[in-house]
């Protein structure tokens, strides 16, 4: 079963075991103690590893694995509580907790006596733990192969570590199982726990640069500031060794707790619809209730918090950390003011005071540190000089406390952590996943100098963290993580971790940093949107570590999207580099920003700015277009023109389904089709879906809509003679007979009225298959009976004019006059709202305004269906639809619903496999009237020869080589059109 608690700070977790029902945003203050623990070398070590591939991410795992864990043992040891991983950094902080302050009381003190104490024993852990941190874990060398850690892991590792009087182990030199020291606790021993983790562990490379930029010199060059000429050309005879070293910050003071999120989603059912086809296909044993249970809570949204601290100690901290070099710890003013009785060599440079570690008590220019002294007489005093045979000490370590080892604890932690994260530990035996590399896009939101600290900075934060939650979970985005710095506060979203991955990550992220970006400019005065794509690195970090864990994301493509931020062109904009760009391609406007320098690459970056999504223009063949002399699928072809013509011939409401993987040629072979069967008398309708607007409704239908529109603006069809009569009460020229067949069509799919004739073209029919519930009785009375008043209104009176463009203007007309020459009613105007987002200025009138929902879809869908018919008593139409696998569910409704009740319409649908995209609803298409599917699978190794032979028409060339041939077909796919 999945234990959570590892994975959530101590902070959360005393809060939740206090306070049952937390109100979010939630917000606490207090004095603290905070350390940065930077890593240096770390991107030397990065940059090695890609470079070597698996075997180097293997060894990453390995090596860096061990170094986190113990790195975050000491931290445990002083009592710190890792509040957040970043990147190459660990923060770290201090607190007393409200328990701890009940009881931790002397008699006869005062309160504020009690505050002072309390004060110095937090900056001592802190101080102490910086202490340990430096002495055992700097100069930590890493080999990034196996064949190197064997040869030099035994020898050099304690032969050159002990020289330089570092010791790398929590416990003693020896094992702990074999430790000899009386008295300890060896946590090994006590908890069966294997501190050497794994060879697939991946650890601190797995962490982000979020919150603190680094200021000092490339890190990948550090290696060149070691400490002699001798140390670097050993490095670069080894390039696959690396040593790392740590340079900390200390602050304190003012300390503010925040939660942001939700706690609970604001409409879960839709959240669990979007997940639905993850269910279906992902059904594995899950190990958070241990059964087979897949609708839990780690596929479907269920709320989404995340805990962050600021203030002033945090402010500090990257000023602070930019002073302090490798191998030493940077303390503010505030913090040594605490400093009682302190007898500690550290040198002044500039705000704050510099200590070093063991070993390295002489700087570069061997001038030693001047010992400086502070006595404050208290009853509390600290004394804090260094004493270096604590350092050769074994640490005892108290075990987990009972809520870190227990998997059954509070459900809300789960709340903290993404869905990604969730889904991946869900099925795992060991609470990790394994490593591995991910494409994927980086969205990265910087909210500018917002100060979360203030009650009205807080409330501008939860309300930006809300709108980023809910638009992430529309287009199936990750929240990474929420922090604040000395910047202001950040947001980091990712698109295409598991299960929640595409074809195009940029495309869903653009439409979220869009929709993102004109919701933060009405009530954020300062906010920036970057979107960077490629590859990263995603694992738990480190794996196996009873106190503290975290699913983190590595990679330069985050640090990419973080530096992108800096310029000015930035600001309430979006901004991506070239490969964002090039995955989105025409669907988006773009500004050049031109080449800029960004920190840490060498060339230029070339940055765009995303201004819009661009108009898609409706793709319909017509018959002037050059002929493309289309070769291949001969069979495949003449079976679907001998379909089509059959329906020519009898139309009988006929379906062709066009199926093939992906770059096969199915849009080709569509066009080729189209062309086929063109006349005078018979016009195709293009409509296309992707997969980023799946969840959008009438996506697909959009196109097919203005086609149909503009057929029905011409002179091809006449007027509707027979305009339909509206039931009004008191209209005139309303009839009996008219409002009876009006109010008696029922919603349960039958469609049927009381008139025995047939039905014409305008009779009214309802959409089949929407079922509604018995029960819903309001719903069946607002289809039929929720038209009052005049027999007609005027158009414009339900137009905003503040809102409605010029181009919605023309919509509108075009709309109204369909509408009249079909015979429909203008009232039915507002239901094309959800179709076209024009049109959203466009106010609602009697006729629409007490319809829900699914009342106003019911009626779009019969209003839609009957007008299709009537253009299709005089023209011939054929409806093509490509890549019908992301088709949203309400186009795939409409579609039905015509296919149904439009018996002279061909449908077309392009899709991939069937079965490999779950595209079940053809099923229910097939089951009225004709249908046919055609499967396409590539050109063979002949059809491509002919292209090739016809596309050169050389007399004398009669055959291609099969060399030749197969490097076309691996390279095209088989596709005609990438073949020619």
């Amino acid at each position: 079963m999945l234990n959570i608690a590892p994975y959530i700070a101590k902070y959360v977790r005393s809060l939740h075991a206090r306070c049952d029902k937390l109100q979010i945003p939630y917000s606490q203050s207090q004095f603290g103690v905070v350390l940065m623990v930077d890593v240096v070398g770390f991107s030397t070590l990065t940059t090695l590893a890609a470079e070597k591939g698996d075997s180097g991410a293997e060894a990453v795992a390995l090596e860096i694995g061990t170094y986190m864990g113990k790195c975050i043992e000491i931290i445990e040891y002083f009592g710190g509580d890792v509040v957040k991983f970043l990147g190459d950094a660990v923060l770290v902080s201090f607190q007393v907790q409200s328990l701890e302050n009940e009881m931790d009381s002397h008699e006869g003190e005062s309160a504020r006596d009690r505050e002072n104490r309390q004060k110095n024993i937090l900056v001592q852990r802190a101080f102490d733990c910086g202490l340990q941190l430096l002495a055992r874990l700097s100069r930590y060398r890493v080999y990034l192969t196996a064949e190197e850690r064997t040869k030099h892991r035994s020898s050099v590792d304690t032969d050159q570590r002990q020289d330089n009087n570092h010791h790398f182990f929590l416990f003693d030199e020896s094992t702990s199982e074999h430790s000899s020291v009386d008295g300890s606790l060896q946590l090994s021993a006590a908890l069966d726990i294997d501190y050497t983790y794994d060879a697939t562990t991946f650890n601190l490379w797995n962490c982000i640069p979020i919150l603190f930029g680094k200021s000092r010199k490339n890190k990948v060059y550090t290696a060149r500031r070691r400490n002699s000429v001798k140390s670097c050309e050993m490095i670069k005879e080894k390039p696959s060794a690396v040593d790392l070293e740590l340079h900390i910050a200390l602050s304190c003071g003012n300390i503010t707790n925040i939660i942001l999120g939700e706690m609970y989603p604001a409409n879960k059912a839709e959240s669990d619809a979007r997940l639905a086809r993850i269910a279906k296909k992902n059904v594995h044993f899950s190990f958070i209730n241990g059964d087979e249970n897949i609708s839990d809570h780690t596929l479907g949204y269920n709320g989404r918090l995340e805990y962050a601290i600021c203030g002033p100690a945090v402010e500090s901290l990257e000023d602070a950390l930019d002073a302090a070099k490798a191998g030493e710890m940077s303390i503010t003013s505030e913090a040594f003011d605490l400093f009682q009785g302190l007898d500690l060599s550290y040198e002044k440079r500039g705000e704050f005071y510099i200590v070093k570690g063991i070993g390295t008590q002489k700087n570069k220019n061997n001038r030693s540190y001047q010992p400086h002294f502070k006595g404050f007489p208290s009853i509390h005093t600290n004394h804090l000089a260094i004493d270096s045979s604590r350092f050769n000490q074994t640490l005892h370590i108290e075990p987990p406390t009972n809520d870190a080892l227990n998997p059954l604890t509070s459900p809300n932690y789960l709340k903290y952590i993404n869905q990604s994260a969730l889904y991946r530990l869900q099925h795992s035996p060991d609470n990790n996943f394994p490593a591995q590399f991910r494409d994927v896009t980086i969205m990265f939101i910087s909210l500018g100098k917002l100060n979360v600290a203030t009650p009205e900075g807080l409330r501008s934060a939860q309300r930006a963290m809300r709108k980023t939650i809910r638009v992430l979970v529309k287009y199936e985005g990750i929240l990474q993580q929420f922090a604040v710095d000395d910047k202001g506060a950040t947001l980091l979203a990712v698109f295409g971790l598991p299960p929640l991955s595409h074809e195009r990550e940029a495309i869903f992220a653009a439409k979220a940093a869009v929709e993102l970006r004109d919701t933060f400019r009405s009530f954020l005065r300062d906010f920036s949107i970057s979107l960077s794509t490629g590859v990263i690195f995603n694992s738990v970090l480190p794996q196996g570590n009873p106190y503290r864990r975290d699913p983190a994301i590595a990679g330069d493509t985050i640090i990419l999207a973080v530096r992108m931020l800096k310029f000015p062109f930035a600001k309430k904009n979006i901004v991506c580099d070239f490969a964002t760009k090039q995955q989105i391609g025409r669907m988006c406007e773009f500004e050049d920003h031109g080449e800029n320098s960004v920190k840490g690459k060498v060339k230029p970056l070339q940055i765009f700015g995303l201004v819009r999504f661009a108009s898609v223009r409706n793709k319909r063949p017509c018959g002037g277009e050059k002929n493309s002399d289309f070769i291949g699928y001969k069979s495949e072809m003449a079976e679907a023109t001998e379909f089509v013509n059959d329906w020519m011939e009898a139309p009988n409401e006929h379906l062709l389904i066009i199926s093939g993987p992906s770059g096969v040629g199915k849009s080709f072979f569509c066009h080729t089709l189209s062309k086929e069967i063109h006349s005078q008398d018979t016009i195709c309708c293009w409509s296309s879906s992707t997969e980023v607007e799946k969840s959008s409704k009438y996506y697909l239908v959009k196109n097919i809509l203005l086609a149909l529109f503009e057929i029905i603006d011409s002179d091809q069809v006449p007027p509707n003679p027979r305009r339909r009569l509206s039931c009004y009460p008191g209209s005139p020229g309303s009839h009996a007979h008219d409002s009876i067949q009006f109010c008696a069509l029922g919603l349960d799919g039958s469609g049927s009225s009381l008139s025995s004739s047939p039905p014409s073209p305008t009779t009214i029919t309802t959409v089949k298959d929407l079922h509604v519930p018995s029960g819903n009785q309001n719903n069946a009375q607002l289809s039929t009976s929720f038209l009052s008043g005049s027999r007609f209104s005027n158009p414009g009176d339900d137009l905003s004019g503040e809102n409605m463009p010029e181009s919605s203007h023309e919509l509108v007309d075009l709309i109204t006059r369909c509408l009249k020459k079909c015979g429909e009613e203008e009232e039915f105007l507002p239901l094309f709202k959800v179709v076209f987002t024009a049109l959203a200025g466009l106010h609602d009138n009697r006729a629409t305004r007490r319809l829900d929902i699914r009342g106003r879809d019911i009626l779009l869908t019969g209003v839609i269906t009957r007008m299709v018919r009537y253009v299709s008593e005089h023209t011939g139409l054929v409806f093509i639809s490509d890549d019908v696998q992301w088709a949203d569910s309400a186009s795939i409704r409409l579609l039905q619903h015509i296919h149904e009740h439009c018996q002279k319409v061909l449908l077309v649908l392009a899709t991939r496999p069937i079965k490999d995209y779950n595209v079940t609803f053809t099923k229910k298409f097939r089951e009225v009237g004709a249908s046919r599917e055609i499967k396409l699978n590539g050109l063979g190794a002949a059809e491509i020869a002919e292209i090739i032979l016809q596309t050169f028409q050389t007399a004398s060339v009669s055959s291609v080589s099969p060399e030749i041939v197969s490097v076309i077909q691996k390279r095209t796919g088989g596709n005609p059109l990438y073949v020619k």
